[in-house]
């Protein structure tokens, strides 16, 4: 999004920001089974990654959701994981944080 905002200008007047930074600032993506999202973590940064399972649709890793959330548990840190699997769904939706955990 950089490069083509430098390039062609998209034919936009001067942004105050890059479109990378709008979209750290307010873009989201969620992952299911995505090993090239994980690995890329240290670029993309992890505060705008949510995991979901999709169920119950094809595409979603139903039945076998425990086994890519551990392939992600098993790539990042305590600490990206808990962005990945719910702080950043909280933070983004205002969700209850700890009523969730509780629930869990």
């Amino acid at each position: 999004m950089d490069a083509m905002q430098e390039r062609r200008r998209l034919g936009l007047s001067e942004l105050s920001l890059k479109p990378s930074e709008y979209f750290l600032r307010q873009g989201a993506v969620t992952i299911s089974d995505d090993p090239v999202a994980i690995n890329n973590l240290k670029f993309t940064g992890v505060d705008n990654i949510m995991w979901g399972n999709d169920y119950p649709h094809d595409e979603g890793t139903c039945p076998n959701s425990q086994r890519y959330r551990q392939d992600i548990i098993d790539a990042v840190t305590p600490e990206e994981a808990h962005k990945i699997f719910l702080g950043n769904a909280s933070r983004l939706y205002g969700f209850d944080e700890a009523a969730l955990t509780d629930a869990a």
